[in-house]
């Protein structure tokens, strides 16, 4: 029994490492795609970086939703239609980067670090907490048999 046991936790620690890689792999796409939305906003449209860190988070949603549909969690089908997905998703992101908007923007405003240091201490912040959300409730598998 105690084989099986270790048998079974070592599977579902493989599985587990390959979707936070999976998962850190999408995150950083959504940085980059954060940061440039930022500063095209800040920079070339001249809105204020309120307005800036705002849209660069929205627009990093939406890839970040399709990589993690379509490739992190590819392997767990849901009975959730598309729109909840997306809606869960949408909800647990901003209440991550929630505190990912107010670090960075402490950072900026106050200690006048730069937005690429400032979005990236801010957005390590958040990680394990968004890797929580879509993991174990957004995309989370139905029984143990979905973990292997």
């Amino acid at each position: 029994m105690k084989q099986v046991k270790q048998g079974l936790y070592s599977v579902v620690r493989r599985q587990l490492q390959r979707e936070f890689v999976r998962f850190c792999v999408v995150g950083v796409v959504g940085f980059v795609v954060n940061l440039s939305m930022l500063t095209f906003a800040r920079e070339l449209l001249g809105l204020p970086i309120e307005w800036s860190v705002l849209i660069g988070g929205e627009v990093a949603l939406f890839s970040n939703f399709f990589f993690h549909n379509y490739w992190t969690y590819k392997e767990r089908p849901q009975n959730k239609k598309i729109g909840v997905l997306f809606l869960q998703f949408h909800v647990a992101f901003w209440s991550g980067n929630g505190v990912n908007v107010i670090l960075t923007l402490i950072m900026i405003k106050q200690f006048g670090w730069s937005s690429v240091v400032s979005l990236a201490i801010a957005s390590g912040a958040v990680l394990f907490w968004n890797f929580g959300w879509t993991k174990f409730y957004i995309w989370r598998a139905k029984d143990i048999t979905k973990e292997i």
